[in-house]
């Protein structure tokens, strides 16, 4: 219940960003501008999930370089 309360807040404050940004416009160009900040927050939400899962796999990697490495040392 939180998490969707939480969306709606989200998606209301870019629609108030959007809004905004196209001053005095219609109302057809107020929804654009929203549709491209959501976009917009989608791709770099989508690049974060990315940068993240390549920040795993390189701990990942690391860590099992030190375990090979400890088991040299052994």
């Amino acid at each position: 219940m939180k998490t969707q309360r939480t969306e709606e807040e989200r998606q209301y404050s870019l629609y108030l960003k959007a809004k905004k940004k196209t001053g005095d416009k219609d109302i057809k160009e107020q929804k654009i501008a929203f549709i491209i900040l959501l976009q917009q927050e989608n791709r770099r939400k989508e690049l974060e999930a990315a940068w993240e899962t390549s920040l795993n796999e390189m701990q990942e990697k690391w860590k099992t370089k030190e375990r090979m490495i400890e088991k040299r040392k052994q």
